[in-house]
């Protein structure tokens, strides 16, 4: 084939883009860490995240009964996740990759998975970048509006947690000294994070998420210190030895925060988005010799309550 019809490519790829929205939208959002957070559908604008803050309200009985009720026992509290608009705008030059496309199907036996359609093709390729941006975004986000890259599309985790525990949201006592983290270190470092745990949240399943770096540090060590790694074959996941805490290495943990060591229960952490709304579509347009493709949904991240994370401060 000489040349590429755009008018036909258009058609089509408009086509698969409006019948395969869910499943485009999916693979870029659900598709990466945010496997690990509790996700929210329909997240328009700003979702509030309430919690139910308790003190201690158990005392002696007093003598003729009556009723003393325990001050501030009961309080309600709610942080803000942010589900900001979120853009995607990708000019394909077909001819560029349709030779990309033709080396992927040759010699591909029938029914394979790289026997794909062209435009399945080409939105695929979009669908895989975005998924990648939006994993560095998660993580190392800082909100920017007037900002061109990935990471201006939100506030993500890692900022959001250095905010808390400079206000004092995350607890003092929930913060362990920081220690530059190495191959020699990273064990004993993971180790006093967790040591900062409450008893009571000790025996529940968390995650402790890491940077890749930090991860194969911890990896070296262990094997260092005890002599192989420790892992659970049957469901691939590296746990801190006798507890129910995940080691959970992270693609965007990357730049200035990356060395902070992180743990909490999925329940905390909170990834909204939309997919559905009038906010949320593809477009396709044929432009001269290319195909425009625009994009356009929401998604944001936070936690719940910051008194059930514990990390080093990585200052």
């Amino acid at each position: 084939m000489a040349s590429v019809n755009i008018t036909a490519l258009n058609t089509a790829l408009g086509a698969y883009a409006r019948q395969n929205k869910v499943d485009i939208f999916n693979k870029i959002l659900r598709e990466s860490t945010a496997q690990y957070f509790t996700t929210v559908t329909g997240a328009i604008d700003q979702l509030p995240l309430a919690k139910l803050v308790t003190g201690s309200i158990l005392k002696p009985y007093a003598p003729g009964g009556g009723f003393d009720p325990t001050d501030d026992a009961l309080q309600f509290g709610a942080r803000i996740l942010n589900a900001r608009r979120i853009s995607a705008d990708v000019e394909v030059v077909p001819l560029d990759l349709y030779n990309s496309w033709l080396g992927q199907l040759a010699g591909a036996p029938p029914a394979s998975p790289f026997d794909i359609p062209f435009e399945q093709f080409i939105m695929d390729a979009i669908a895989k970048q975005a998924q990648d941006d939006l994993e560095g975004a998660i993580w190392n986000g800082l909100y920017d509006n007037t900002g061109t890259t990935s990471v201006d599309t939100m506030d993500g985790i890692l900022q959001l947690v250095k905010a808390a525990v400079t206000s004092g949201e995350i607890p003092g006592d929930n913060v362990s000294t920081y220690t530059a983290i190495s191959s020699t270190n990273a064990l004993d470092q993971v180790k006093l994070v967790r040591s900062k745990i409450a008893p009571q949240y000790r025996n529940k399943p968390m995650y402790c998420f890491l940077s890749v770096a930090n991860f194969d540090n911890y990896m070296d060590d262990y094997q260092a210190s005890v002599g192989s790694v420790v892992y659970n074959r049957d469901y691939n996941q590296v746990l801190i030895e006798g507890t129910q805490t995940q080691l959970v290495a992270i693609p965007g943990m990357v730049g200035p925060d990356s060395d902070r060591i992180l743990i909490t229960p999925k329940e905390n952490l909170v990834f909204g988005y939309d997919i559905e709304g009038a906010a949320s579509n593809i477009i396709t347009q044929e432009y001269n010799r290319t195909i425009k493709v625009m994009m356009d949904f929401r998604a944001g991240v936070n936690f719940r309550d910051g008194g059930v994370i514990w990390c080093n401060d990585n200052e």
